[in-house]
């Protein structure tokens, strides 16, 4: 076990800023790359249950610096629940990870509980800072012009529900979608009881850690699983008096040697994304590597979708 980092506490206020995020948001660079450890996980006992969500495009401007090792806010509510209170898991790229048969890629998400105990529940995918996207397990994105609003998805309950029954779906939703699709995705969306003596929760902490290999003690005592090691934690937190426009960035999106950009594979997106990493994550104000950077990385989801989806074509 590692000891604490007093840079990790640091890392919380220097990113801390006066934009109001939803409760569920990972606020900072160590937060979009961390979770709780199976041995934290163990120490609540319990279950969780895991499940696939498709990884849009558009969150490949939040990859920077992170790789396809990052993690993403994974949130629900109970429609029996009369106040909709949102809750939250995770979901993350697996080491090995499973791609559609549109060749988009896929994360795990892991939610505390019972399949039975969830039934009722409506999951969506969040950017990390919950303020620019939503998105549907199957990968469809809540349309922005239609005004998703935050503040009104957390204090809005005729809200919630109209965004949660709209594009959320519950477990048998998110079954029969993919046996629509010709994949009978039951072993990627099971029950785990989180015991150290069972086989199944033993292979479900070694996939998360071969993704998440770094081991951090917080301050509180809490025990988080990194994709970060302590040199790229420490490199994250550095300011670049030269950050400059997305302009700059734009004109480094290239690797030499590749002749076009149809010649690169989906794991090049995110090492021309980590090219850039210091000038999109050094500003004061971001909010870790989310899609709401002051330098609004946003702005560049249309790029990086016009790249991934020119990958992806068949010759």
């Amino acid at each position: 076990m590692k000891k604490s980092y007093v840079f990790l506490v640091i890392l919380v206020l220097f990113l801390s800023g006066c934009v109001t995020a939803p409760k569920f948001a990972m606020k900072t660079i160590e937060g979009s790359a961390s979770v709780s450890h199976p041995d934290q996980m163990e120490k609540e006992t319990g279950f969780v249950t895991r499940f696939p969500m498709v990884f849009h495009p558009k969150l490949l401007v939040e990859t920077a610096g992170v790789g396809f090792l990052g993690t993403w806010p994974v949130i629900a509510v109970d429609a029996r629940d009369p106040k909709l209170e949102i809750k939250s898991g995770f979901a993350y790229f697996k080491q090995d990870y499973l791609k559609t048969p549109w060749k988009l890629p896929l994360l795990e998400a892991v939610f505390y509980g019972k399949i039975e105990d969830l039934k009722s529940y409506y999951f969506l995918l969040s950017n990390r800072d919950g303020m620019v996207w939503l998105f549907s397990p199957s990968g469809k994105v809540f349309a922005q012009e239609n005004g998703y609003d935050s503040k009104k998805l957390e204090s809005d309950q005729e809200y919630q529900a109209e965004v949660f029954s709209g594009l959320g779906m519950n477990l048998q939703e998110i079954y029969v979608f993919w046996l629509d699709q010709g994949w009978d995705c039951r072993e990627n969306l099971e029950t785990i009881e989180i015991n150290s003596e069972n086989p199944t929760w033993l292979s479900f902490e070694k996939n998360l850690l071969q993704s998440l290999p770094y081991q951090y003690q917080l301050a509180d005592g809490k025990i988080i699983a990194s994709s970060f090691d302590e040199k790229a934690l420490k490199d994250a937190i550095k300011t670049n008096p030269g950050l400059g426009p997305w302009q700059r960035f734009l004109r480094r999106v290239s690797i030499p040697g590749v002749p076009s950009v149809e010649a690169l594979g989906f794991s090049a997106i995110s090492s021309i994304l980590n090219f850039g990493f210091q000038e999109l994550v050094s500003d004061p104000d971001i909010y870790g590597n989310s899609a709401s950077a002051t330098v609004t990385r946003a702005e560049m989801a249309q790029q990086m979708e016009f790249i991934f989806y020119q990958t992806i074509k068949q010759p």
